[in-house]
C-alpha cells in the first residue's frame, strides 16, 4: 500500500512538472516569437521613416560680404545631400558659372540648398 502511494505521488509530481514545463515552454516560445517580430519590424519602420523625409532643392541669392569665401558660405548652407563641402563648393561654382574660387564683396551668389 505504501509503495503504491509513493508511486502515485511520484506520478503526480512528474505529471505536475510536465504540465508546468509545457506551459513554460509555450510561454517562452510565445515571448521569443514576439521579440523576433519586434526586432524585424522596428528597423523596417525606421527605414521607411527615413525614406519618407522629402527635401526640396531651393535657391537663395546671397550678397558676398567682406571676408567671405566660398568655403564660409558653403558651410552656412551645406546639407548632407551634397556629400561633402568640396562637392558643394563645386555645385555653387557651377550654379554661378565661376571658373575659380575667387569671389568679390558686394556681388551676389545663387546658393542652391536642400530644405525639408
Amino acid at each position: 500500500m505504501r509503495e503504491r502511494s509513493v508511486r502515485n505521488y511520484s506520478e503526480e509530481i512528474i505529471s505536475f512538472m510536465k504540465y508546468h514545463f509545457n506551459h513554460k515552454a509555450i510561454g517562452f516560445l510565445f515571448v521569443v516569437i514576439i521579440l523576433f517580430y519586434l526586432v524585424s519590424i522596428i528597423p523596417t519602420k525606421i527605414a521607411y521613416a527615413d525614406q519618407n523625409t522629402v527635401s526640396y532643392k531651393t535657391f537663395q541669392s546671397v550678397e558676398i560680404k567682406a571676408g567671405d569665401t566660398l568655403w564660409s558660405i558653403a558651410t552656412k548652407y551645406y546639407t548632407e545631400e551634397y556629400k561633402s563641402i568640396q562637392n558643394y563648393i563645386e555645385v555653387i561654382k557651377e550654379s554661378n558659372s565661376l571658373k575659380s574660387d575667387t569671389i568679390h564683396s558686394g556681388c551676389y551668389l545663387i546658393i542652391p540648398y536642400y530644405q525639408n
